[in-house]
């Protein structure tokens, strides 16, 4: 993908590349029985485990223009969106979308993820309202010392009102084998709690998720282990543990575990359930639900699918009942249609979450809108936006890597006008000759969700980059390999005004200077024009532009030295 001035039209053909089925768990075919759920009595003993290349980076495919797709299954006619969404009904229950407010000041704190020295993997913790900030490292709780993982997500487990911090861990026993936990940091009236973490071991994280399934008022957490499991020759492929929040935090008494039962589909040779997870009230309902992609391959390269499971919340936590899916295919070889992200958010304001999938490997990147209904999972009033959406800017180019458009999502409302927006991260974004140096393109929130309609694009071109006092040295110039967009967040750090946008170039500087030196940047973003008050409408002539930009530099520990940000931003 290209950035260029002006606005591409509608790329023909998009939903030719997708064959999305939404099926019930209720009448799911014999072929296909549905995922199991399996309820642990006891606490599950920590148990060693032979180190594995499940979690290395896979290679990235190729693209595929949207004339070498093949139409299948129940997608009909080549526009990018829908008939006009249902009339909004109320919702069942009015939840509040759960914060990252470790202190309960009413704003969320600043957490990146990033590399340091010593301790490897650490989260830096930038608490609004002050000026107070602290790194987390594990806590030497054993020996060998346990290292934090890139996997964490926020969640108020006990209930008491402050959101908690939970980590996973791991730590080598001996060559080869490992022992994974995960690392609960409670929050409080002083922050994040490090003299009282709690550990919960024998779970090996490869995705996470927090919220209230079973709606007690304390949020449970989802794992998965990436989507595999050790046992490759058994009856499942990839699960997801689900502990429930306590008034004593979370605990693994009463764990649900979730399969996915491998379908009955000849030649199949892989099989992963759990490579993402989200939570969320799609149904509306009161109760958050759980969603789980994954992904399975035939014997051919065509024979390659995407796969989103939503299991229902309930009283009872995650409900097999009901569960629905949809599913996405291939059928040009060497290529899949596989989800990287998902974001669930009520995006057109009708009482029920959104969900936003981020399919960045397909043709440059897309991303596909499903609206939340009763029901669960459906294709009606879906919406495909990509860059060749009326209203985003950008262009296809011949960049093998593509521009990865839809590799990291966020939402909240940055306009001001009090509907939730989309922030899309391109991180191999071509740029101008530039290539690998990323984008990250805001698309306006409105009555019927995201349609690209007026969205703002920024890059390191941007001009009138606005400098104020404190803000440090502005760099707008894009490098090759910046991966501007890496991964993004909508945040509300002062309590005013549209919520704050942030932007992660994880390879910022790295190519530049001397090898050990820190890298990696952290963009402040906002729309340039009148100061609006949240609830008003936006301005017409507003530009996306950075007020801030962070370097590990800027954040000291006299213990600590930040070496590398790029391991995601918590706000999504």
């Amino acid at each position: 993908m290209k950035i260029t001035r002006g606005i591409r039209g509608a790329a023909a053909g998009v939903l030719s590349l997708l064959s999305i089925a939404a099926t019930s768990a209720s009448a799911a075919k014999e072929a296909e029985p549905r995922p199991e759920p399996v309820r642990s009595t006891s606490r599950t003993a920590d148990v060693p485990v032979a180190a594995d290349a499940r979690n290395q980076p896979r290679a990235r495919l190729p693209r595929e223009s949207a004339t070498e797709a093949v139409s299948r299954g129940t997608i009909a006619g080549p526009t990018t969106a829908a008939g006009p969404p249902a009339t909004p009904v109320a919702p069942a229950t009015v939840r509040a979308r759960p914060r990252f407010d470790m202190d309960g000041d009413g704003r969320d704190e600043l957490v990146v993820g990033a590399s340091a020295s010593p301790g490897g993997f650490v989260l830096h913790v930038r608490y609004s309202g002050s000026s107070r900030q602290e790194i987390l490292t594990a806590p030497a709780i054993a020996e060998p010392r346990h290292r934090l993982a890139h996997q964490f997500t926020a969640g108020d487990f006990n209930g008491d009102g402050f959101q908690d911090l939970a980590v996973a861990s791991s730590r080598m026993l001996a060559q080869g084998v490992f022992e994974n936990g995960i690392f609960v940091y409670d929050g409080g009236s002083g922050g994040l709690d490090r003299s009282n973490v709690k550990y919960l071991p024998g779970l090996h994280v490869g995705a996470i998720a927090a919220g209230d399934l079973d709606n007690d008022g304390r949020d449970d957490l989802a794992v998965s282990d990436g989507g595999a499991t050790p046992d490759r020759d058994g009856p499942f492929r990839g699960s997801v543990t689900v502990l429930s929040g306590t008034e004593d935090g979370l605990t693994r008494d009463g764990a649900v575990e979730l399969r996915q039962v491998v379908p009955r589909w000849q030649g199949l040779v892989e099989e992963e359930f759990g490579t993402q997870l989200v939570i969320g009230d799609s149904t509306g309902d009161g109760y958050d639900d759980l969603v789980v992609s994954g992904f399975r391959r035939g014997t051919t390269e065509s024979d390659r699918h995407g796969i989103v499971t939503l299991f229902p919340g309930s009283v009872g936590g995650p409900s097999v009942a009901g569960v629905t899916k949809i599913e996405g295919q291939r059928d040009t070889p060497g290529h899949t249609l596989q989800v990287d992200v998902m974001v669930l958010s009520d995006l057109d304001q009708d009482g029920r979450a959104d969900l936003v999938l981020g399919v960045p490997r397909t043709s440059g990147g897309l991303v596909i809108y499903l609206r939340g209904a009763s029901s669960g999972l459906t294709w009606a009033g879906h919406r495909v936006i990509d860059q060749e959406t009326p209203g985003v800017p950008g262009e296809v180019d011949d960049d093998p890597t593509g521009g990865l458009f839809g590799y990291s999502l966020a939402t909240g409302d940055a306009t001001g006008d009090g509907i939730p927006d989309l922030l899309v991260g391109a991180m191999t974004m071509t740029v101008g000759t530039v290539q690998d140096a990323g984008s990250v393109t805001l698309i306006p929130g409105t009555p019927a969700g995201p349609t690209g309609a007026g969205s703002f694009v920024y890059t390191q071109n941007a001009v009138g980059s606005i400098r104020r006092a404190g803000a440090g040295v502005m760099n707008d110039r894009p490098e090759p390999n910046d991966y501007l967009g890496s991964s993004v967040a909508i945040l509300d750090l002062d309590g005013t005004g549209p919520l704050e946008m942030f932007a992660e170039s994880k390879y910022e500087d790295m190519w530049q200077q001397a090898p050990g030196e820190p890298y990696g940047l952290i963009t402040t973003l906002r729309l340039d024009g009148p100061r609006n008050l949240r609830g008003t409408p936006q301005a017409h002539w507003l530009r996306l532009v950075a007020v801030r930009q962070q370097r590990p530099a800027d954040f000291p520990d006299p213990d600590v030295r930040i070496v590398h940000f790029g391991y995601r931003l918590l706000g999504g």
